[in-house]
Parts: C-alpha cells; structure tokens; sequence
C-alpha cells in the first residue's frame, strides 16, 4: 500500500463531511492547507533538501521559493575551478549541440577544457552527449525500436567499461561508471548491475561524493530482495541527492522494520532506517525520534523530523483552538465531530507536546546539529502547551544575531505571540514592542489572525478585529488565505465558517466591542502602525457604521441604532435599493396594507426615526390611533426577522440556512418583538375586524415560534420541512384563531386583499 492512501482516505472524508454539512453543499468548503494552522514555518531553517516531505495536507508540499542548483552543475562548476559560470555550463548540459561545430567550438566550457589540454573530458562530455537519445523517456515511445536500441547501449557499456580503465581522474572515472549503470538499467540488466556495484564498485569506492549516490540509486532500483531494498533506500535516503523524492516508490512501508534494522552494521544504518520509516508517519513520532538522537544524534533526517512534529502538534493544537476546524490529517477523523469534542482532543494533543518538551529541554545541545534550531523548537512548544512566560525567557536567552533572516524572522514571530499571549485577560493589548515584527509580517495573513485569535483569548476583540481586517484574501499564496468558524459556535450567513473582518466582527463582537473599535478609529494615528492597522477600517467607514446600527438593532437599541445609521452615507443604501417592499405597510410576500406607501427612498436612518415615532406616539394615551401605530411599528418588527422584507435590520446576509447562537436568536426566528406589538395593538383595537387582524398576526408569531422550536429539536433532519409534523404546526396553531374568529379565518387564508381593508378598519 502506498504512503499516499492515507492522504486519500482522509480528503474523501472531508469531502464527505462537507456535503453532509450542508445538504446543498454543492460549493467551496475550506479543508486541507486552506485550514492548517502553521506557524513554525519550513522555510525558517535549513531543511530545503527535505521540503517534499514536509508536514502537508497534499502528497507533495507546494514548493518554495528556494533555489536548488543543479548537483550536476555544481560538479562541472568545481571541476572548472570556477572559472566557467554555472550558466554557461547548465547551457552546455542542457542544449549545447555537439554536432554543431561552430556553436561547440565557441562555447565557454569546450574552450576552457581544450585551454587546459582536458581531452578526457571532452571526451567524456561527447560520450555523454552521444547517449542522451538511448534514454527510454527521451522520445515518443511508439518511435523506440527496443531491439536496436538495447544492442547500442550494449556497444556503449563496452565502451563507458573501456574508458575506465584508460581515464586517471578519479571524477571521470565514476562518472563513466554513472553512465555505465544507468545505460544497463535502460537495459534490464539488473543482474549485470548488481554484479558490476557488488563486487567492483563498491570495494573499488566508498560512499562520499554525489555520483556515488547517483549510482547507488540505480543499484537500489533493481534489488529484488524487498527488506535490502528497503535498507539500500533507507541510506540513499539520508544522503542530499536529486532524486530523494524519488526513492518513495521503492521504499516498501510495510515491510516490518525490524527486518529491515536487522540489515543495519552501524547506528547511523539504523538512524537512517528509522528515519525513513517516519518521514512520512502522520501520527506520533516521538518515540522514533528520540530512538534516532539516542544512537546518531548528528543523523541529518533528526532535526527535519522534530520540525515535521512541531507541525503536526501545530495542526492537532492549533487548527481546532484558532480555527475550530478539524486537524487536517488525523486517523481519529469522525471522532471528533463536534467542537467540545474537537477542543477536548486539542488538550489531549497539548499534553503530548508537553511530552515531547520535557523530552528537547534535555537534549544535550553539544551533540547535535544545530542548537538554536533545538532552543527555538523548545520556546516554541513552550508556547504550544500554554506558557507563554517561558517561551518568552527562552527566547531571551537565545543569541540569534548570527543567524539567518528567516530564522530570526521565525524567532521574532514566537516572541510577539508570546508577548500577547503572556498578558493578563481582560487586559491584552498590542504592545509597541511587537509593532515592528507585525508591520514586517503585515503580507502574513496567518500570523496576524495568530495574534489576533491571542488578543482574543485574553479579552481584547476590539484590537483582534483591526489586526484580522488587515488579512487580505489573496489566490497565490495559501498562506495568506484564512478560513475560521467562529470560536462561540455562531453560524451566520450562508456556512459555518468565516473569511474577513465582517464575518468576524458580526460573530464575535458586542455592540460595545465594536464602539471601541470605532473610538480608536477616531483617535489620530500616533505612528506607521497604527496608520497602517487603522486604514482598512477608516477607507469603509459606511460599512462599519451599518454593522454598528445592526448590532444595536439586536440589542433593540433604537435611539444608538439611529444614531450609527445616519453615519452611512446615504447612497451606500440608495444607490442599491435596500428595500423592495415597504416594512411598515407590507409583509413579505402577499400582505399590503396600504398600496400608495412605497418603499423609495428608504433607508435604515429613515426607518428607524419612523419606529421610534410610532413607538413614542402609541405610548401616547390621548392618541386615538395608537392600535395602528402598535400595530405599524409591529409590522416593521416583523419584517426584521427571518421571515421578512427587512432582515437586513438584524443579519448582514440572509439564505436558507439559518444562524445560530446570535443574541437575539429567538426574536430573530420566533418573531417575540413583532408579537409584542401585536398584542398592544390588539390590546387597543377598536373593533372586532381590526381585533381579527391583529389576532392573525399574533398567531402567525406563534406559527414561527413552533416552527422555529421544531427545528431545534429536530436539527439533525436535513429534510424536515417535508416531515409531517412540521406540516401541522401552522394548523395547530391557526386552529386557536379559527375557533374565536371563523367568520374572519375562511377570508383571511383566501382574500390577500382583504388585510388592506382590515386595517383601514
């Protein structure tokens, strides 16, 4: 079975697990890398021969932008003195036409080599050159004519055999052997290629040099024996050659390693042996790593791996506290399906990073390869398991001056996590000792919602929502890109997870959350940062003050709500109509009161200051109208919630689906504001047909309320909108209105036109 399966497996669950979400899931869910929260990045560190084998969602992680030079030109390179460039000798490797005199003759590597009277060389280079053609994948298969091209292979073995024995320098020498081998795996000679490595290459040479990895790959190729296969792949492995990603089609991951270790003579064998069976394992690995330093602690696999299980803690701890996602990769998938159970899983996960802690802040730093890479994997896990003021006097003690941009860029992003994890709750703030490093990661979409799900943690959503309104959604670069659910289980809009500011601020934040927000928005900008953290914000000023009325329209704050409506500019709403209907005199759909009232020019701000005028003239006692103003201001009531013309009062978008776990929730769906109207405009009706009228509309309340209780209790039945009982609930409770009012329910359910005439009663 291939490393891969596992992968595959998991992707088909998450699949699955999309569809089964949303029963009309037929569109982008995040899963994979779109979701993996990483922080201890790769590229940090000197691993770059390794990056294939990553920590990853996909079978190969997406590659970097570091540079690999060819092994082959960096040979040549040497071989020259560095008197030839690297670009003229890949140009000569690559395209230089040997049969072209005039091009060969001029070309910089010929003229250097004839300089120096190398004629082995050049020979070499032809012969090279000669037998490019003879490669089974260099043309179109259907034009290989096997017979003939076998018996010229055979004629250039003879002649790779004949000039080693002729040619002193030692390079050539193994470099005609390289060609020798591979021409007679071309070939299906494996027996000839086991006998040629066995019994004269390898007493001749010892393994020190990229060539004699070359060659030792095509000696592992055609092993037949599965566990010295395994053995030979192990310690190619470990070697930096070309075609490392390569090995893992012949590395059998089922063949038992203590087989395989039984083939070992030394422990840097055997290092090599256990580190190829974990490089690709997705669950635990520690007891493979700490074997590994036990007995080859300078083995070159040793510190890729502890990285590799920095990243997979990273996924387990990380992924489900910031982004309440699933890990992207465990084999326990459907267990947790939930977010206590999901969160209960992270701290099961930080309790192995504990493990894996106490484990690295024993390792000896003077047998190891590189100790700051062990001291930086130490202050970070100390920041995984949840101790912050230790992470941060690590990293006090490390000295990073020596090291590379990306390592201290690594180093300075730990140290400002820490910085505001490390902060007392309710009292977090961005401190300006870490304003640098955010402005210098400020492209770095995952690290500012890193700090921003911190300053969350600790209390301080306000600063959260300005650092994650500076993540810009981008399609180059997965790293950049955020997907969340929200961490207090609210699901709004048309899914269950979250991609910018707006999503968030509508989530997470009060109404007096989000007035903090816009005090500092106000406030001058002191430095570049807080320009900088601020602009988002302050360039979309019409849609932060419309979120702001929309959280005090929750809140049933009219007057506050009034107040940050009128500071949306007035052709936000205008110049997209806002209203289709109008909310006083119209329910969605087939109910008009008064047709000559339209819905032009409306805005929030206007509908608004109309509410709070119809409420402070129906509580008006000499006023002769107030069952109509009750019941005006009741119709708008209504068409806020769910079910109406103006939802957009109390959502910023609205589907099918329905959010959960939002403040007012039950008004929302249950109509109670509506109701209560109703009631008061029932309470002072004036005659039986306008008392019919209001009856109707307190039962059609009640009619969303069962509806809407039903749905809670039956939230798992993707289809229950068919199920009978459902289909009762507004019988049951129209039966109620029936009995006291028959003479006004046959009408009612079939004359729309008749509620105008009702309530001009």
């Amino acid at each position: 079975m291939n490393t891969r399966y596992p992968l595959c497996i998991v992707f088909i669950l998450l699949l699955l697990n999309s569809f089964i979400q949303k029963s009309y899931a037929c569109y982008f869910y995040p899963y994979g890398e779109d979701i993996r929260m990483s922080l201890f990045y790769p590229n940090s560190f000197n691993f770059h021969s390794y990056e294939r084998f990553n920590y990853c969602y996909t079978y190969e992680y997406p590659s970097t932008n570091h540079y690999k030079e060819s092994e082959n030109v960096s040979l040549w390179f040497n071989y020259c003195k560095q008197k030839v460039s690297k670009k003229d000798i890949d140009n000569a490797l690559e395209e230089l036409d040997f049969i072209n005199k005039k091009q060969y003759e001029k070309h910089p590597l010929i003229c250097y080599l004839k300089a120096i009277g190398d004629q082995n060389a050049l020979d070499y280079l032809s012969f090279a050159k000669a037998i490019e053609h003879l490669n089974p994948d260099a043309d179109d298969v259907w034009e290989h004519n096997q017979d003939v091209e076998q018996k010229k292979r055979e004629v250039f073995i003879q002649y790779g055999l004949d000039r080693i024995k002729k040619v002193t320098n030692v390079q050539l020498v193994k470099r005609y052997y390289f060609q020798v081998f591979r021409l007679l795996k071309d070939n299906k000679a494996n027996k000839r290629v086991i006998q040629l490595y066995d019994e004269v290459y390898s007493k001749r040479f010892s393994m020190n040099g990229i060539i004699d990895n070359w060659i030792l790959f095509y000696r592992m190729s055609v092993e037949p024996n599965d566990v010295k296969l395994n053995f030979f792949a192990a310690q190619l492995f470990a070697l930096e050659t070309d075609n490392r990603f390569d090995i893992r089609w012949y590395f059998n991951r089922h063949i038992p390693i203590k087989n395989v270790l039984a083939q070992a003579k030394t422990k840097k064998e055997k290092a090599n042996i256990l580190a190829l069976y974990t490089i690709r394992k997705l669950d635990y690995s520690f007891n493979a790593i700490q074997t590994i330093y036990t007995i080859h602690p300078q083995n070159e696999a040793l510190e890729f791996l502890l990285l590799r299980e920095i990243n997979k803690i990273e996924d387990w701890v990380l992924t489900p506290s910031y982004a309440m996602f699933q890990p992207v990769l465990r084999e326990d998938y459907w267990e947790n399906n939930n977010s206590q159970r999901i969160l209960h899983r992270a701290e099961v996960d930080r309790k192995y990073a504990e493990k894996v802690l106490q484990w690295v802040e024993r390792v000896n730093l003077k047998k190891v390869k590189t100790p700051n890479f062990w001291r930086l994997s130490k202050a970070y896990l100390e920041f995984l398991v949840g101790k912050p003021l230790n992470t941060l006097q690590s990293l006090a003690e490390m000295n990073v001056a020596n090291e590379k941009s990306e390592f201290k860029e690594q180093y300075y992003r730990i140290f400002a996590l820490s910085k505001i994890a490390h902060q007392s709750p309710n009292l977090a703030q961005l401190p300006s000792s870490i304003q640098k490093v955010i402005l210098k990661n400020k492209d770095n979409g995952r690290f500012l919602f890193a700090l921003a799900k911190e300053l969350e943690f600790n209390g301080n959503k306000s600063e959260a929502a300005l650092l994650i309104s500076k993540i810009v959604d981008t399609n180059d670069d997965w790293e950049n890109n955020v997907y969340w659910r929200s961490g207090s289980g609210k699901k709004t809009l048309w899914d269950d997870f979250n991609f910018n500011w707006y999503h968030y601020v509508d989530a997470e934040l009060s109404a007096a959350d989000w007035e903090l927000v816009i005090t500092q928005l106000k406030t001058p900008s002191k430095n570049s940062f807080e320009i900088w953290l601020y602009s988002t914000l302050k360039n979309d000023s019409n849609r932060v003050y419309d979120l702001l009325g929309i959280k005090y329209m929750r809140d049933n704050d009219l007057a506050k709500a009034y107040t940050a409506f009128k500071k949306v500019a007035k052709g936000y709403y205008t110049n997209n109509p806002l209203f289709n209907e109008n909310p006083f005199y119209k329910i969605k759909g087939y109910m008009n009161f008064d047709e000559k009232m339209s819905a032009t020019n409306l805005t929030k701000a206007s509908v608004v200051r109309k509410m709070i005028q119809l409420q402070k003239a129906a509580q008006q006692v000499s006023n002769k109208n107030r069952h109509k103003d009750y019941f005006l201001l009741a119709n708008c009531y209504y068409n806020q919630t769910y079910y109406g013309n103006a939802w957009m009062f109390n959502r910023i978008s609205r589907t099918e689906a329905q959010d959960v776990n939002y403040p007012d929730e039950a008004n929302y769906y249950s109509c109670h504001r509506a109701r209560y109207y109703y009631e008061k405009a029932l309470q002072y009706a004036k005659n039986k047909d306008y008392k019919a009228l209001c009856s109707y509309m307190i039962a059609k309340c009640k009619a969303r309320e069962a509806e809407h209780n039903y749905r809670r209790t039956h939230k798992n039945e993707y289809f229950y909108w068919d199920n009978e009982d459902y289909q009762k609930i507004n019988g049951q409770v129209f039966a109620g209105f029936e009995k006291k009012y028959p003479d006004h329910y046959s009408e009612m359910m079939n004359n729309c036109e008749i509620f105008a005439y009702y309530y001009k009663q």
